[in-house]
């Protein structure tokens, strides 16, 4: 499975038996198959499809202050989009997903890949 931690994704090992040599209780996971480094736009994509995956949605703020970029400027286009569709909202600065829009997940965040 992949893991997501700040600007680098782990993924785990695939092969069970090498994974269950390697683990240990003092180090879990000493071990992946593959450590890649995000970009800003990967990392900004990631935040949006994770946070529109819940009720609470994506902040304006909390997004500018994790990337110092504007969340209109850099998804003016997918979040009118995504209104249009009617699977989110824009509550005050919070962009949420609508009911529609959680039986929809996939189509919101193809939007943003």
């Amino acid at each position: 499975s992949d893991v997501c931690s700040s600007d680098l994704r782990y993924k785990n090992i695939t092969d069970i038996e090498t994974y269950i040599k390697n683990w240990t209780f003092t180090n879990p996971i000493n071990e992946y198959d593959e450590v890649t480094t995000l970009t800003l736009d990967e990392r900004m994509a990631e935040f949006m499809m994770l946070g529109l995956r819940m009720t609470d949605g994506v902040s304006s703020t909390d997004f500018f202050n994790a990337f110092n970029h504007p969340l209109g400027n850099v998804y003016s286009n997918q979040i009118a989009s995504l209104q249009d569709k009617g699977l989110i909202v824009d509550d005050g600065g919070i962009i949420k997903p609508t009911a529609k829009g959680l039986d929809l997940q996939n189509v919101i965040a193809r939007e943003f890949v």
